[in-house]
């Protein structure tokens, strides 16, 4: 079914934890993250996802910024971790 495949659209298993807002936030006007777009859309002016520039996609700007801050703590924090187990 068309209705379905709409749903499953923004469903990237890497992004699950930014389908949806956390549980009980949604009339609060900041979750504490960013989630992906209920369906795709053209957006333009993407840094990191240059290549979805005025192209469907489930990023946005606003995303971004939470995709740069996870981006970020896995570089200082995790990545560097690694290494010292080596």
């Amino acid at each position: 079914p068309e209705t379905v495949a709409l749903d499953i659209q923004c469903k990237d298993p890497l992004f699950e934890t930014h389908w949806f807002g956390r549980a009980g936030l949604a009339t609060r006007a900041s979750s504490g993250f960013e989630t992906l777009n209920a369906i795709p859309t053209a957006k333009s002016g993407l840094a990191l996802c240059p290549q979805y520039n005025l192209r469907a996609s489930c990023c946005s700007q606003r995303f971004e910024v939470e995709q740069a801050r996870h981006f970020q703590h896995f570089r200082q924090i995790i990545f560097p971790s690694m290494f010292v187990r080596i």
